[in-house]
C-alpha cells in the first residue's frame, strides 16, 4: 500500500489556491483597466479642444483678405459667426462641442494694436458606463461625463 509523504498531505488541501488568487488578482486588474479606460479620450479630447480654440483664435485675429468681394480693400475680418464655424469645423474631437464664444477685447496693453479676441469652448466628453463612479468620487461634472474648457486669446495683426 502506497504512503503519502506528510509534505504532500500538507499540500492536498490548497491544490485550488493559486488558481482562486490568479482569479480574484485578474479581476481586480481588469476592474482598475475599465475604470482608467476612458481618461485618455477625456485628455485627448482637452489637447483637441485646445488646439481649435488657438485655431479659430488665430483665425480670428489673421490680416484682412483684400480678395474678398463687395467689401473696400483691407476692411474685412472674420465676423463672429465666421470665427464659431471655423471652431466646430475644426474640432472634431470626441464628444459634443457646445457653441463656441468670440470675445473681442480694446485697449489690451500687449498687443500692438490695442485688440485682443477670447475664444471660448467647452465640449462634453462621455466616460462610459462607468461615469457613475467618476460622478460619486467628484471627479466628473455629471453622471455620464465630463465638462472640458479651452481658451485662447491673440491679438489682431
Amino acid at each position: 500500500m502506497p504512503t503519502t509523504s506528510p509534505l504532500r498531505a500538507r499540500h492536498r488541501g490548497q491544490r485550488g489556491a493559486a488558481a482562486l488568487e490568479l482569479a480574484l488578482l485578474f479581476s481586480g486588474l481588469c476592474a482598475i483597466v475599465l475604470l482608467l479606460a476612458p481618461l485618455p479620450y477625456a485628455m485627448l479630447a482637452k489637447i483637441q479642444l485646445e488646439r481649435s480654440a488657438g485655431k479659430a483664435a488665430r483665425f480670428a485675429t489673421q490680416t484682412p483678405d483684400r480678395g474678398r468681394p463687395g467689401l473696400p480693400a483691407g476692411q474685412r475680418r472674420p465676423t463672429a459667426a465666421e470665427v464659431r464655424a471655423e471652431a466646430i469645423a475644426s474640432y472634431g474631437g470626441v464628444g459634443v462641442l457646445t457653441t463656441p464664444v468670440v470675445t473681442t477685447t480694446t485697449g489690451v496693453a500687449s498687443c500692438p494694436r490695442g485688440v485682443a479676441v477670447t475664444v471660448g469652448l467647452q465640449a462634453a466628453v462621455g466616460l462610459g458606463p462607468f461615469a457613475f463612479l467618476y460622478d460619486a468620487a467628484g471627479l466628473s461634472s455629471g453622471p455620464t461625463g465630463i465638462n472640458l474648457n479651452a481658451s485662447a486669446t491673440n491679438c489682431q495683426e
